[in-house]
C-alpha cells in the first residue's frame, strides 16, 4: 500500500523534517508514562528535539474535523509545516497533499486505508 502521506514516528528509517506541528494527544503520549503509545512518542520527540526540528503546538485543543482538530491541521498549514505528529486517525482525513502524518506503527494502516478511500 502507497503511505498516502502517513508515516510512523517509531520507524527509524524516517526522515525527520525541519518543521512539524505537534497535536494534543501525541504530547500527551509523549509525556505521560502509561499512555500507551508513551515509549515510541517520547522517542520521536527526543529526536525531533536533537535534529533541531521547529515544533509548532496549539494548545486550544476542513475535512470533516472536529473544531480542535481543525485547529491543529489550519496550524500546520498556517505555519507552512505540513506535517503533523499525532496519534489521532480523525486527521487521516484531511487530504496528503495537505498534511502529511506521523503516527504511531499502529494507526498507520487505518490512517493509510481512510486516504485511499
Amino acid at each position: 500500500m502507497a503511505s498516502q502521506g502517513v508515516f510512523s514516528f517509531e520507524a527509524a528509517e524516517l526522515v525527520v523534517p525541519s518543521e512539524v506541528t505537534l497535536d494534543t494527544s501525541f504530547v500527551v503520549h509523549a509525556l505521560v508514562r502509561g499512555e500507551k503509545h508513551h515509549e515510541g512518542a517520547r522517542a520521536f520527540l527526543e529526536r525531533l528535539a536533537e535534529e533541531g526540528t521547529a515544533l509548532a503546538f496549539n494548545e486550544m485543543g476542513a475535512a470533516g474535523l472536529s473544531s480542535y482538530d481543525a485547529i491543529h491541521a489550519a496550524t500546520a498549514e498556517y505555519v507552512g509545516s505540513r506535517t503533523l505528529v499525532t496519534t489521532d486517525i480523525a486527521f487521516a482525513s484531511v487530504p496528503p497533499r495537505r498534511l502529511a502524518l506521523y503516527t504511531s506503527a499502529n494507526r498507520v494502516g487505518r490512517c493509510r486505508a481512510i486516504r485511499s478511500a
